[in-house]
This record gives C-alpha cells, structure tokens and sequence, in this order.
C-alpha cells in the first residue's frame, strides 16, 4: 500500500471534523486494495493531522504516506512528523491564530 495525499487548500476535499478519522481510514482500506497506489486531495490539515496521528500510533507504516504540496514531496518519519514544512502548507489555521493574538497583544 502506498498512499499520495495531495494537500490543495481551493479544491481538494474538505470533511466535517466528526468525520476526519472515518474518512482518513476509509482511504487507508482503499490503498490496501488498489493498485496502482491511490492518490487522494484534500483541502483540510484536519485530514493531514489524523493520518500523521496514525503513523504516530503505529497504524500506519510512514514508508506508505507521501504528502504533496505545489510540486514538493513530504514524508513523515516515524513519528509522523515532517521533514520540512513549506510556506502555504496546511498555515491557514496559522495565520488566523497569529492575527489574534497580534490584535489581543496590541490592546
């Protein structure tokens, strides 16, 4: 089993958060059973944190996650983390958090 998941922020898929692991593992099961290896596109870090949680937990080997951000490849470790971290990827949450409390420390 080898999985791609491309990270798109404007047109890939966006799951509600009660149904990010139901999603995650039905896409797991699928790259059991196809060949060749199976790329899915999404829009949501939700989506990219269970799967790195699942590496981290032993549920997924991290040699059959392959993230994909513009044209660069990111593979977890074991532990589910990454190498790199690339300008653009899965920030979104981020940068809204850092204009709050930009905007709570200049009271």
């Amino acid at each position: 089993m080898k999985l791609t998941v491309i990270y798109d922020p404007i047109k890939g898929d966006v799951v509600p958060d009660e149904k990010v692991a139901s999603y995650v593992k039905e896409h797991i099961v699928m790259a059991k059973n196809c060949s060749p290896s199976p790329k899915i596109t999404i829009g949501s870090v939700l989506i990219i944190d269970e799967i790195r949680a699942l590496i981290s937990e032993g549920v997924i080997d991290h040699k059959n996650i392959t993230f994909k951000y513009k044209l660069e490849k990111l593979n977890p470790d074991k532990t589910g983390m990454l190498s790199h971290w690339p300008k653009g990827f899965c920030d979104v949450y981020d940068n809204i958090l850092e204009r709050l409390l930009n905007r709570a420390y200049k009271k």
